[in-house]
């Protein structure tokens, strides 16, 4: 089965809501935009992983529609510039934002430009590119409006 825009996957009591791509999604040749985008959460703890989505990918779920307000954002592409758009981040607005990077990763990820956009929102941000002492991090939502972070140690 390939995932498509509308599909739900439940894994237990989670249900993992697709929102990209979409059936006329153009998947042919760029692998980035090729990425399933899934939604999930609960009261307090609703997130949105959009994988190496782009611009474009994004634009195609703006029109497909299904984005909506999350508290946890994962951020695209591990905070290259070609996504995590400012259009993105004024519908979705996330409290939080997850970085996921490498310390010393060859594409200078993220790039400034995302961490400007995000903290223009105002999003507590998670980064795993800071240090060889924080590059895991736990996020546990307990369902009735509680999140909570921290570090693995």
């Amino acid at each position: 089965h390939i995932a498509r825009h509308g599909d739900h996957i439940k894994l237990g009591n989670l249900d993992l809501e697709v929102l990209h791509p979409g059936d006329g999604a153009d998947t042919s040749s760029d692998h980035n935009n090729q990425s399933v985008v899934i939604q999930t959460g609960c009261a307090g703890g609703w997130l949105l992983m959009p994988g190496d989505a782009e611009k474009p990918a994004e634009d195609e779920m703006f029109a497909a529609g299904g984005l909506s307000d999350v508290d946890v954002l994962h951020v695209a592409h591990h905070g290259s510039d070609s996504g995590t758009t400012a259009a993105l981040l004024a519908l979705v607005k996330p409290e939080h934002a997850i970085i996921s990077a490498g310390l010393t990763n060859a594409y200078g990820h993220p790039d400034k430009s995302v961490v400007d956009r995000l903290e223009g929102i105002g999003a507590k941000i998670w980064r795993t590119d800071l240090g060889w002492d924080d590059d895991s991090l736990w996020m546990h939502a307990d369902c009735k409006g509680g999140l909570v972070f921290g570090r693995v140690p």
